[in-house]
């Protein structure tokens, strides 16, 4: 019975090539989008559940409250992990590290710049389940000046070697020197926390970022986690937390801040939290990509079911013969079921070696790593295997029913013809409910395209033309002289100025401040920026009010060697408008000359100036207060306004005078631009998706919609021939065929219209500057899609309307 399926399968293919084509090509692109969007939900769901002691691991996060509103962050102070140990009974183990972004590392002479440096206490690999090659963590760990490298590190820097015992130097750590202690295995891509090497927390000291590192209200790169004891309540242990910050807290930080416990398995989709080693990844996103994937096999299934339906007309003969020859209604059934099922498989066969082609640009498109083992990991295979089975029963099952419920007399005579309004209507919808999905990624596709020329176009309050930022090594006042003195002598460079970032950048210094006549309990939340008197010019900041600082007093404001600020110079501040308005103050003018007071070292001085709100983080965040001042000790970037009339020789300049200041120090720099587009790399990524789906979808409908309205020609084909004898034009012939499309197509966009509205309307809350969605966008959707049916409709119709009228005639 099997082989005579399969026979009568293969001469239905040679019957019906195109059909056939159209049906594996369309389930092909849609199994294939639906198994790399498989592979990618799986491996942000699969984040960090590989640790042993998952289910009891948490980190410790924080909020704080304050008169400038709530801030959450992943970022903790450095004593709290000490008072975790000492104050508490309900954890096995506490590890403490602090993530440095990058480093340089000199190793036998060689300089490398390394990114994801930890240091981490001796529990960190007894919490975590990150596999030790060699060396004896828990020992060495707690000990200054060791370091554990991963196993491609120690690779890259010692191969063929064993690298215990050799030495590293780094001079962004002042010098300090570390031995080897160890080899660990590189960290899964699938966790939250990366690292190239581990270095043991004693070795951290308040040196390294200019703080010391034993106050409760430093919050600079430190986390903590904790691995819960069995049956613990976590709801008990954060109760206890709040003991904790009565003891160590000072009076007017007891009512600010708050700790909880934040499961592990959680950690990777909760973007509440800012500071964060690894980007988290909001669930909302993988939600509403599994839907697209759905969508656009279930825009691949209706093509099957319209050809199908059409089709049955063509097969009601077959059925009439096979029912009178005495097959059953469950045996055409299962023959028809088996022909979906073959169909389906052969396309799956196809999409796992799309995929695995079109994997290698996925991931570098899109920033992923994603791979396709079938041998090591059966999850693909069994997804591929579920989805054959039910994508053949959801396309398979409605056409088998139609056709074996033909009644064989009728299908004999081709009565079949008179009764096929049923089937119609059913065509009618699944066309309606594939362009509605069209319409919908199309939408939204040219909605995240528009608030993405909003990012680059909205005005920031500085220049983005012409700059770029080069991070400094070291803020020695003589050779900052030395570079500012020298790069005036380059005739494109405009301005130079040093400070610890540019106007947008993630360096800040969080703190609090406040009028010092109103005391510490009106504090408020800020930004401080440390800058130097080009700062204004360099980055296109508009002073307002008062004044900008003296350029003769900058020279008094640098501390002595291994200060970091000098108790007798008088701090001035410069502040924003934001600035203003949270201290209260309606008119500006009155600010100036009022004394303020910083968090840090509880610094005071007077408002001079007031420059416009401009932003320092992306468009999610909204503007925050921004103090500005002199502050040498935090000189650790120099940002150049430059002419773009030449900028390979202006920057083959630069690198002269760098590569003289610092020999042996890279040369390394990023242009403003380039800066704020890596701001919005997940906007961007979402944007190509779209685009990627969004295509797929329409191209899979245009499939369908190609292969229905061949079928409706070739039935038609004596109609026309008819009405073309009697006088009709070819414009009329291709509206006979088109019309009934294009309204199907303005039905589905009066249900698209709403919902793309409300899940961009979902989208565009996440930002605190946002586009208003317009009603073009929506005609645009709609005539875009328009145009394509027509296109699809129209190119088959045409070549019906140029056809013969007595080829026609004859045609049986």
């Amino acid at each position: 019975m099997l082989k005579n399926y399969f026979t009568v399968i293969l001469r239905g293919f040679r019957r019906n090539k195109g059909f056939a084509l159209i049906n594996i090509l369309g389930f092909t692109l849609g199994i294939a989008a639906g198994l790399i969007i498989f592979l990618l939900v799986s491996h942000e769901l699969s984040f960090d559940g590989f640790h042993q002691h998952k289910d009891r691991i948490y980190r410790v996060v924080s909020t704080e409250t304050g008169a400038s509103g709530t801030n959450h962050s992943a970022i903790t102070p450095y004593p709290l992990g000490d008072a975790l140990r000492n104050d508490f009974t309900h954890f096995d183990r506490v590890s403490q590290i602090h993530y440095e972004e990058e480093l340089m590392v000199n190793v036998d002479g060689d300089n490398f710049v390394e990114p994801n440096i930890l240091f981490a206490d001796s529990s960190f690999f007894e919490l975590f389940s990150f596999p030790v090659i060699s060396g004896n963590p828990k020992k060495m760990l707690g000990q200054p000046g060791f370091v554990f490298l991963t196993q491609s590190l120690a690779n890259k820097y010692f191969p063929g070697e064993d690298p215990q015992g050799k030495k590293l130097t780094f001079k962004d750590l002042l010098g300090l020197e570390l031995a080897v202690a160890g080899v660990v295995e590189d960290p899964p891509l699938n966790s939250h926390i990366q690292f190239s090497m581990v270095i043991s927390f004693p070795s951290f000291n308040l040196d390294h970022i200019g703080f010391p590192i034993d106050t409760w209200t430093l919050m600079s790169s430190g986390f903590s986690y904790v691995l819960l004891a069995e049956d613990v309540n976590p709801q008990d242990t954060e109760s206890e937390f709040e003991k904790m910050v009565e003891k160590y807290k000072d009076e007017d930080d007891r009512n600010k801040s708050t700790y909880q416990l934040q499961a592990l398995s959680t950690i990777h989709f909760d973007t509440k939290y800012n500071g964060t080693i690894i980007s988290p990844t909001d669930k909302r996103f993988l939600w509403a990509l599994g839907l697209v994937g759905f969508f656009i096999l279930a825009i691949g299934c209706v093509n099957f079911i319209n050809l199908s339906t059409a089709l049955a007309v063509k097969k009601s003969k077959e059925v009439g013969v096979r029912k009178t020859m005495g097959a059953d209604r469950r045996q055409l059934m299962q023959q028809y079921l088996s022909e979906t099922f073959l169909i389906t498989l052969i396309s799956a066969l196809l999409a796992l070696g799309l995929t695995e082609r079109m994997l290698p640009l996925f991931n570098q498109w899109f920033g992923k790593s994603i791979t396709l083992n079938l041998l090591s990991d059966l999850r693909p295979l069994m997804f591929l295997l579920v989805l054959v089975i039910i994508v053949s029963v959801a396309s398979g099952l409605y056409p088998a029913f139609v056709l074996s419920r033909f009644n064989p007399v009728k299908a004999l005579k081709s009565a079949f013809k008179r009764q096929d309004r049923s089937s119609l209507s059913v065509r009618r919808g699944l066309v309606v409910f594939q362009f509605c999905i069209s319409q919908i990624l199309v939408i939204c596709t040219i909605i995240v395209f528009s608030q993405m020329q909003y990012f680059r176009n909205k005005p920031l309050g500085f220049t983005r033309d012409g700059v770029i930022n080069l991070p400094l090594p070291e803020n020695n006042r003589e050779i900052l002289e030395s570079f500012q003195l020298r790069m005036e002598g380059v005739a494109a460079v405009q301005n130079i100025s040093f400070s610890l970032g540019a106007p947008i950048a993630d360096n800040d210094i969080g703190t609090g401040f406040w009028l010092a006549e109103n005391g510490v309990a009106a504090r408020f939340g800020c930004d401080i920026k440390p800058v130097d008197y080009h700062y204004l010019e360099t980055y296109g900041l508009k002073l307002k009010h008062g004044q900008w600082f003296d350029r003769n007093e900058e020279r008094s404001a640098w501390p002595d060697s291994g200060k970091m600020h000098r108790k007798d110079y008088q701090y001035r501040f410069v502040v924003n408008e934001k600035a203003i308005s949270t201290l209260g103050f309606s008119d500006p003018e009155k600010a100036l000359g009022k004394d303020i007071t910083i968090g840090i070292h509880e610094i005071t001085g007077p408002i001079i100036g007031v420059v416009n709100d401009f932003h320092h983080y992306s468009l999610h965040q909204a503007i925050e207060p921004t103090v500005i001042m002199h502050f040498p000790y935090f000189y650790f970037n120099a940002g150049v306004s430059m002419s773009m009339e030449d900028p390979a020789a202006t920057l083959a300049a630069i690198k002269e005078i760098w590569t003289d200041l610092y020999p042996d120090r890279f040369f390394e720099y990023e242009f403003m631009d380039d800066e704020l587009e890596a701001l919005y790399e997940g906007e961007q990524r979402t944007f190509s998706l779209l685009q990627l789906f969004s295509g797929i979808s329409i191209f899979i409908g245009c499939l369908g919609l190609l292969g229905l309205i061949s079928f409706i020609v070739s039935q038609k084909t004596k109609e026309v021939g008819i009405r073309k004898v009697f006088g009709a034009g070819v414009t009329s012939i291709v509206m006979l065929f088109s019309r009934e499309f294009l309204v199907l197509v303005a039905v589905a966009f009066l249900v698209a219209a709403p919902l793309a509205w409300f899940s961009m309307e979902q989208w565009l809350s996440d930002f605190a500057y946002r586009i208003d969605i317009q009603w073009w966008v929506f005609v645009a959707g709609v005539l875009l899609t328009m145009f394509i049916a027509f296109c699809t409709v129209g190119y088959q119709s045409m070549k019906a309307a140029l056809a013969n009228p007595i080829d026609a005639l004859r045609s049986e």
